[in-house]
């Protein structure tokens, strides 16, 4: 899969989170939401790939996880998001909603107020996580 399909993934997953708030599908909402974050890191990690290199097995293994701790950290993003975290008490309030996602999620029964929240912790215009990633996509 090419970063920029895997891009448009992670913004369509956002739309149709935002659908599904507008029908009141909270608990669907509430997953799309989390899992466009999924693939906004997964894009990041994407650049690492080169057409003429063999890259390390466990990296690729590594890839397919679904936790946002560890793909951060294949992005090369640990640092960036530490001092981002620092600097940003809104960013760092909406990174705190966004990291109780997990893929499991898909599991649960979720509220109005967990899918709004989320949703708006990942597409904030000034200090979602979403617009924070893009910049290093």
């Amino acid at each position: 899969m090419h970063k920029k399909e895997i891009e448009s993934l992670s913004e369509l997953r956002i739309r149709d989170a935002k659908v599904l708030l507008e029908t009141k599908s909270w608990s669907a909402a509430y997953y799309l939401s989390g899992y466009s974050i999924e693939l906004a890191l997964k894009a990041c990690i994407s650049k690492q790939f080169s057409a003429e290199t063999i890259p390390d097995k466990s990296f690729v293994i590594d890839v397919f996880s679904h936790e946002y701790g560890k793909l951060i950290g294949l992005a090369g993003l640990q640092q960036a998001l530490n001092s981002k975290l620092k600097a940003d008490r809104a960013f760092a309030a909406n990174w705190g909603i966004c990291k109780e996602w997990s893929p499991n999620s898909r599991y649960a029964t979720w509220e109005k107020s967990d899918a709004r929240f989320l949703y708006s912790a990942i597409t904030n215009e000034q200090d979602g996580v979403l617009s924070w990633i893009k910049k290093h996509w």
